[in-house]
C-alpha cells in the first residue's frame, strides 16, 4: 500500500485531475455518522464512502469535542484506497491534508467556471 503524501503533489495538477474527475460518474452515498456512546469524549465515528468504475475508498474519521482539552485535534481520520477489482488496499492518506488541499483545488475549479473573463484595458 502506498501512503500518499499531497504536499508533493502540485495544485495545477491537482486541480487539472479534480476538474477531469468531476466529469467521471462517481457514487457517493451518504456519511454515516455514529456516536459512541461508551466515549467519555462524546466522540463519533464518521464514514464516508465512494466508488467508481475503477476503485472504491473511505474516509474515515473520528470527531472528539473534548481532545482540545487534551491538546489534540478534535478531528482526526485516514483516507483508505482500495482496487475496484481485488478490494486490495492501494493508498492510505491523512484526511485533514487530502480535505484541505481538495477543498483548495475545488474551490479554484469552481472559479475557473463562475468568475468573469478578464477585460484587459
Amino acid at each position: 500500500m502506498t501512503r500518499i503524501k499531497y504536499t508533493s503533489l502540485d495544485y495545477e495538477t491537482l486541480i487539472q485531475r479534480l476538474r477531469e474527475g468531476f466529469r467521471e460518474p462517481i457514487t457517493v452515498p451518504l456519511r454515516h455518522h455514529h456516536h459512541l456512546p461508551h466515549s467519555e469524549n462524546r466522540g463519533s465515528l464518521i464514514l464516508m464512502p465512494c466508488w467508481d468504475s475503477e476503485g472504491f475508498g473511505v474516509k474515515l474519521i473520528s470527531l472528539m469535542p473534548d481532545n482540545a482539552a487534551k491538546g489534540l485535534p478534535s478531528i482526526q481520520g485516514t483516507y483508505l484506497l482500495f482496487d475496484g477489482e481485488t478490494g486490495t488496499p492501494v493508498a492510505a492518506a491523512d484526511a485533514a491534508a487530502l480535505t484541505l488541499r481538495r477543498t483548495a483545488a475545488a474551490s479554484a475549479v469552481a472559479a475557473s467556471y463562475l468568475a468573469r473573463t478578464a477585460r484587459v484595458y
